[in-house]
């Protein structure tokens, strides 16, 4: 016999089927396939053995589903967490019409000016009572930034704090010629008083 590549290939009998079939009779592909899911079946479940596992296996799976709500179901409850991002970061250029680009301001949140007659800071204060040292830091002993004199008004921008005996208040404004200067200076020489 010579093989034919066209011929369908006949499924071979199952082992341990061979007696199952009637005499005279030849079972089906699908017949056999039917019995050997049917004999796999008897042996899964056939033997105590298989079935103490397969029941051992089953309430291991159950507990462990149990376990995994009753974790879930006791979790305390998540709390929402607010990220605090910056409203502006550094601002963007803007052309002014010659070539260049300047900085727009970054608007900055202002803390309300303080009652009247009140140092606090955004508030303004004068020198009274003599020239006053405006000191790098708040401490007697600390560098001189600049001596004013009586009169003279400031814009408070930080304080109170208590040192050497005295309470200090930072201020800017206080010179014309350089308006980035800031210092410390004792609130017992200040009075509260007006914008200039």
């Amino acid at each position: 016999m010579e093989f034919d590549p066209k011929a369908t290939r006949q499924i071979g009998q199952i082992e341990g089927l061979e007696g199952a079939a009637l005499p005279g009779r030849h079972l089906t592909a699908a017949q056999r396939i039917r019995q050997a899911r049917n004999q796999a079946r008897a042996r899964l479940f056939g033997s105590t053995r298989n079935r103490i596992i397969l029941l051992v296996a089953a309430l291991v799976a159950i507990a462990a589903l149990g376990g995994a709500a009753f974790l879930y179901r006791n979790q305390p409850p998540a709390r929402s967490v607010a990220l605090v991002t910056p409203s502006a970061t550094v601002p963007l250029p803007t052309p002014t019409g010659f070539g260049d680009a300047t900085a727009t301001p970054v608007p900055q949140p202002t803390t309300p000016a303080p009652p009247s007659g009140v140092i606090a800071v955004n508030g303004w204060v004068q020198v009274t009572g003599g020239s006053l040292n405006v000191r790098q830091t708040a401490s007697a002993s600390a560098k001189k930034v600049k001596v004013l004199p009586v009169g003279t008004k400031a814009h408070v921008v930080d304080g109170p704090k208590d040192a050497d005996g005295f309470t200090w208040w930072k201020i800017d404004k206080f010179d014309p010629k350089n308006p980035t200067a800031t210092g410390w200076c004792a609130g017992k020489f200040l009075t509260a008083t007006s914008p200039p």
